[in-house]
């Protein structure tokens, strides 16, 4: 969550996954403001890093998968 009083700061957060099977993944962001991205992910170390952009304001919901 991003609350800012005044509307005006953007924050990119770092997100880590570890200690997961190497494999392909899938991040969906689901943001209160309606927006969904989808990330597609792999990984053979069993480790996972990206960064999620939040705006002023907002929340982002992570959901995290693995494909098979």
């Amino acid at each position: 969550a991003n609350f800012e009083s005044q509307a005006k700061t953007y924050e990119t957060v770092p997100v880590t996954f570890d200690q997961i099977e190497p494999g392909n993944y899938s991040l969906q962001l689901r943001y209160l403001s309606g927006r969904t991205l989808t990330q597609n992910l792999a990984t053979s170390a069993g480790i996972l890093q990206t960064t999620v952009s939040l705006q002023p304001n907002d929340v982002v919901k992570l959901e995290f998968k693995q494909n098979k």
